[in-house]
């Protein structure tokens, strides 16, 4: 497999320009703040998650009515640190497990802090936030699947979405703006935000750039990356370099995994 590495075209968004908004919302305590999660390798399945304070109201069946009775959870604080376990998603004949939410702001000397588009966030926004969301996948059956040969393997991906090379993962404050991201969905290659201490690339300098298998999404931080378990210790991406200036494309291919 092969990629051109030039950040524009890694990410080939979902096809919802403008998502349909939820078709029917309670009364809210705060403002509400959107984000959807699309599950499927057709989206037949569209999530909404709204924010409301320390709430989440969660569109479990996907009816776009977030009214029903079991479609509130209430966040638990920890660490400074405020998650939704949503739990369990149907999608179709599959149930994906353990879909959580995190909001957080990380320590400002760890890697999450070091972020270039997070210390950009956060000096327009001193009370901007890390928003994470991730679940076990039920992926059996689609393409890169393969069955775990050990009986105790877990038999469910792990994947989840935070951040990228294009930013932070946010909720909107609207549902037309609302980023969204896309689990169980088709595989592509992505870009892992850099460690940057300066959030520029510097001629002569090392540079560590990550890539990722996972699913595309819209907005900043939504591509939903998978854990390197599945993929088989064999798989190495070649990957085409594109340098500023009249420079060719320099082919090379990628063989350490993190």
């Amino acid at each position: 497999m092969s990629f051109l590495l030039f950040a524009p075209l890694l990410f080939s968004f979902t096809s919802d320009a403008v998502p349909s908004p939820p078709t029917k919302e309670p009364t809210y305590a705060n403002a509400p703040q959107y984000l959807l999660l699309h599950f499927g390798m057709k989206v037949e399945t569209r999530i909404w998650l709204v924010l409301d304070g320390e709430r989440l109201f969660v569109d479990r069946n996907g009816d776009g009515d977030l009214t029903q009775s079991n479609e509130v959870v209430k966040g638990t604080k920890a660490d400074d640190r405020l998650t939704f376990e949503i739990g369990e998603i149907r999608e179709k004949d599959r149930v994906h497990r353990d879909l959580k939410l995190s909001i957080f702001v990380p320590h400002k000397d760890s890697g999450l802090g070091r972020f270039p588009h997070w210390r950009s966030l956060k000096a327009k926004d001193p009370n901007a936030k890390m928003v994470s969301v991730e679940a076990q996948i039920d992926r059996r059956g689609l393409p890169g699947y393969s069955e775990p040969t050990h009986k105790d393997a877990k038999r469910t991906w792990s994947q989840d979405a935070s951040n990228d090379i294009f930013g932070c993962l946010q909720f909107a404050s609207s549902p037309r703006e609302a980023s969204i991201v896309q689990f169980n969905g088709p595989l592509s290659l992505g870009l892992q935000m850099p460690y940057l201490d300066d959030g520029t690339y510097v001629a002569g300098a090392t540079t560590e750039l990550e890539s990722g298998i996972g699913c595309c999404g819209r907005g900043a931080g939504s591509f939903a990356f998978i854990a390197y378990d599945p993929v088989p210790k064999t798989a190495h991406p070649s990957v085409e370099v594109k340098w500023p200036g009249d420079s060719p494309l320099e082919r090379m291919t990628l063989g350490e995994r993190c």
